[in-house]
């Protein structure tokens, strides 16, 4: 009614499983509103959080994310994307609760795709 959830959205179906997915990007940005609630409204009840990070140059390996900067009562899997620019590879990092359990796919060692 007030687009407060924007006007498009990525969904989809695995495996009997449906999908829905907050692109904090695609989400209306509210000049008034600094903390921007809205935005925080979805992204903070998802389940599994997924964030991309590009790694500078100048950066060592270690992404500057952490999970406990997104405060959260719902989410339990942090999945961390980063993209090196110096090779093009993405490394993923996941963070999980205690409470979850492993889940597969195993990630290879070290989890760097290219």
């Amino acid at each position: 009614k007030n687009n407060t959830t924007g006007i498009k959205s990525v969904y989809t179906v695995y495996q009997g499983h449906e999908i829905m997915f907050h692109v904090s990007t695609a989400l209306p940005y509210s000049k008034d509103n600094r903390q921007q609630v809205e935005r925080k409204r979805h992204i903070g009840n998802d389940i599994v959080c997924i964030v991309f990070q590009e790694m500078e140059d100048d950066e060592d390996d270690t992404p500057s994310f952490k999970p406990s900067m997104l405060k959260s009562h719902f989410t339990h899997i942090f999945a961390l994307v980063t993209f090196d620019r110096r090779d093009g590879s993405y490394r993923l990092t996941v963070f999980s609760e205690e409470s979850v359990p492993l889940f597969y796919p195993p990630l290879p060692s070290p989890p760097v795709f290219r």
